[in-house]
């Protein structure tokens, strides 16, 4: 599990609740560490802190949506 900009009372929550969090699910949650130590900056968009610009634009991505959904 993967959580970023996690508010303060979240994440005394979390260590609140972790002693009774079993091991093993325990190593695989993070939260609060930069989305670029898991994805690459190429991959992701510039407002989550990467390197890729995308511009949705809704008649271009909406037809092949669609074109897919009745595929």
């Amino acid at each position: 599990m993967l959580m970023m900009v996690v508010p303060w009372y979240v994440t005394a929550f979390l260590k609140l609740i972790s002693p009774f969090i079993d091991p093993v699910t325990k190593t695989k949650m993070r939260y609060n560490e930069p989305l670029t130590d898991h994805i690459p900056a190429s991959q992701l968009m510039k407002n989550a802190g990467g390197e890729a610009e995308f511009e949705y634009k809704h008649d271009i991505y909406w037809s092949a949506l669609s074109r897919l959904a009745t595929e």
